[in-house]
């Protein structure tokens, strides 16, 4: 059984994140940390606030790169779901 997480660090089923996806409530978090790009998946509540942390981006805005975040929708249901399982 694979195990797949959101950024809250709750477990998720494959099945609820394909489904995020297709509805555009998935977003991809994006920051640096332990010398990589790290990733997490959000899964929200609705379009509006998928929207919101999607347009999210601090690059270029902070003292520190290390500081920087920014969000993207998946480009489909197996980039999410490796992001979920810490792949990326």
């Amino acid at each position: 059984m694979k195990n797949y997480y959101d950024h809250r660090g709750e477990e998720l089923t494959e099945e609820v994140i394909r489904k995020a996806v297709a509805a555009g409530l998935a977003v991809i978090s994006r920051s640096h940390g332990d010398w990589r790009t790290m990733a997490s998946l959000i899964i929200c509540e609705d379009k509006e606030e998928a929207e919101r942390q999607a347009s999210r981006d601090t690059r270029g805005e902070c003292y520190s790169m290390w500081e920087e975040s920014w969000c993207d929708y998946p480009k489909n249901a197996r980039e999410a779901l490796d992001v979920a399982r810490c792949i990326v």
